[in-house]
């Protein structure tokens, strides 16, 4: 049996070691093309990518990869197994030398987010892990993830995505249910990669983590989902139903996260409201 989290843990390290020294240079940021997600890939993305495809060879694991930039690629014979891959998580920032950005990787037994059962992301700043096992926990290296005991929105602090990368038609109506959201809360943050921010939330440094855009994709967040879910946290999509998707680059979604139940009910409430409003 393979053990998954071990491959991904000596897979992030090279991530680590080779990415982290051109973070915020030209070479990072050089394009590259257009991914199979949609965005325009980077010279660091395809890095990324690359060693993870070596190294998931050199471990010799079949396997359907699904990545952001490839799209999906056939790995070894007759593989049963998915990876779900975003090699720079946070691209921008790390084109632009913020110290936000973030390797993830996921293990899936079929085709489906629910499949999810081992997921780990790596700040590519820090060097620091955040990794899960379906019914064994979360972790932060070796430490046990708790989230936060905040159950007060007027005193949360909030992920919020704000409605970039749409269509103008689409903005308003965005915003316009967001606004009950933003209104009740003490601050909100947008850092700038979804998989670390969703990390946060399950080690209690964010209260929640709100992206109502649908244009999130399954390479962005599978990781983090185990995670969030194994840290005790909870998910759900923006109307309360189960966050699931096939595992495809190009299928998309929105989400919330919160750290308990109280606030979890209270931000379905708000953009609820946002939405009659």
């Amino acid at each position: 049996m393979v053990e998954w989290l071990r491959v991904f843990q000596r897979t992030s390290k090279e991530v680590y070691r080779q990415a982290n020294p051109i973070l915020g240079s030209e070479r990072a940021g050089e394009i590259m093309g257009r991914g199979a997600g949609g965005d325009m890939t980077r010279q660091i993305d395809v890095l990324a990518e690359e060693i993870v495809i070596k190294s998931l060879e050199k471990e010799g694991v079949p396997c359907i990869l699904v990545s952001e930039e490839c799209g999906t690629k056939v790995i070894g014979k007759n593989p049963r197994d998915y990876v779900v891959l975003d090699g720079i998580d946070g691209t921008t920032n790390a084109v632009r030398g913020i110290s936000f950005v973030s390797t993830s990787m996921a293990h899936a037994s079929g085709p489906r987010l629910r499949d999810v059962d081992v997921g780990l992301v790596t700040d590519l700043s820090r060097g620091t892990t955040f990794s899960a096992e379906k019914e064994k926990g979360a972790y932060e290296g070796s430490s046990p993830l708790r989230p936060s005991s905040v159950t007060n929105l007027a005193e949360g602090l909030i992920g919020v995505e704000l409605p970039v990368k749409l269509k103008r038609r689409d903005i308003q109506p965005c915003i316009t249910r967001l606004i009950p959201l933003i209104a009740n809360i003490r601050k909100f943050r947008h850092l700038g990669s979804i998989a670390l921010e969703l990390c946060y939330v399950a080690s209690g440094r964010l209260d929640a983590y709100v992206d109502i855009r649908e244009i999130i994709r399954a390479t962005d967040f599978a990781a983090a989902y185990l995670i969030v879910r194994e840290a005790g946290a909870f998910m759900a999509t923006p109307d309360g139903g189960e966050v699931d998707m096939e595992l495809k680059a190009t299928a998309r979604t929105s989400f919330l996260a919160a750290a308990n139940q109280t606030i979890f009910s209270e931000i379905l409430r708000l953009l609820q409201t946002g939405r009659e409003g």
